[in-house]
């Protein structure tokens, strides 16, 4: 299996990589020749900005997510669905400064310097075959209806992905419901934690500031509404609030939407018990069940349409 950064970038989940900004020459590098979009990128840190076309700014987020030695089908995968999410992020503006958007759909990124250093004596080696994984994808977008849809991906799922039409509308129905049955053998698949009441109520409650449920009539007041056949929870309510399962998973920091509550008291101080299956919001990509269908041979075409249903990829 080809190793994951595990990283989840989902609009319902908001977790993401802090990763630091450090200004790296890009001099000296052989590359293949990539045509730029025309459209800027900038970014910034308390050193000052720099501005780059999407096209040169693209292997910055891809390392974000894959390592140099992963398959090529998914490095050509991720140009891809990157591309086609800084382009929706964009729409008819000419520039994106980053981050221009909130927690939960950050998009992530390393430094050329970064770069320069992980991959040392290898850096000219690399970063050229990095390019000419770039220039086989050729401004590759995916679109349905020709338009750029939201490429979701997520680290792990819970052994199949979310039906997006079921959970968020008709908008989402790009994104079926299909089995990821190797995600079953990711490291940390399952996870069980066990927390204190209190930072989770008061997580929620700094967002749902109308929530009146207290620790002592948390249990009372908590109730999942609906769920879809694999365990992903769509609908929970508390007390007076109801909130998706997504986002109640990501405020209280749950590593997937795929999870069960429990009572558990303790002696000092009232607690729960989270169990949670695969990592993300299990929406489109599941990366690692990405990297099972590359190791077996499939392309990066054959990946993302494995993923994605109904859409075409074209150029933008």
């Amino acid at each position: 299996m080809s190793s994951i950064k595990i990283w989840i970038l989902l609009l319902t989940m908001g977790t993401v990589f802090g990763l630091a900004y450090l200004w790296g020459s890009r001099q000296d590098i052989a590359s293949h020749e990539v045509i730029p979009l025309g459209k800027t990128i900038e970014l910034s840190d308390s050193t000052g900005r720099i501005r780059m076309d999407i096209e040169e700014f693209l292997p910055l987020t891809v390392m974000a997510v894959w390592d140099i030695d992963d398959n090529d089908e998914l490095i050509k995968m991720q140009f891809v669905i990157m591309r086609t999410w800084l382009l929706f992020q964009m729409q008819d503006k000419q520039t994106l400064s980053l981050p221009e958007t909130d927690g939960s759909d950050r998009i992530p990124w390393i430094s050329y310097s970064e770069l320069k250093e992980k991959w040392g004596s290898r850096y000219v080696e690399s970063y050229d075959r990095l390019r000419w994984l770039q220039a086989s994808t050729a401004h590759e977008v995916l679109l349905q209806n020709d338009s750029l849809i939201v490429p979701y991906f997520h680290a792990v799922s819970a052994g199949t992905t979310v039906d997006g039409k079921a959970a968020y509308g008709k908008a989402y129905e790009y994104l079926p419901s299909v089995e990821s049955a190797w995600d079953l053998t990711a490291p940390n698949f399952l996870q069980v934690r066990c927390l204190p009441l209190a930072p989770l109520l008061a997580a929620l409650s700094d967002i749902h500031p109308e929530i009146t449920t207290t620790v002592t009539d948390f249990f009372d007041a908590f109730s999942i509404e609906e769920k879809d056949d694999t365990g992903y929870v769509l609908s929970v309510r508390l007390g007076n609030v109801s909130v998706s399962g997504a986002e109640f998973a990501r405020l209280c920091g749950f590593a997937s939407p795929c999870f069960t509550l429990e009572k558990y008291p303790n002696a000092e101080v009232c607690t729960v018990r989270i169990t949670t299956k695969g990592n993300g919001s299990g929406l489109g990509v599941s990366l690692y069940g990405a990297a099972a269908l590359a190791d077996s041979g499939k392309n990066y075409k054959e990946i993302l349409n494995y993923f994605y249903k109904n859409v075409e990829i074209g150029e933008q």
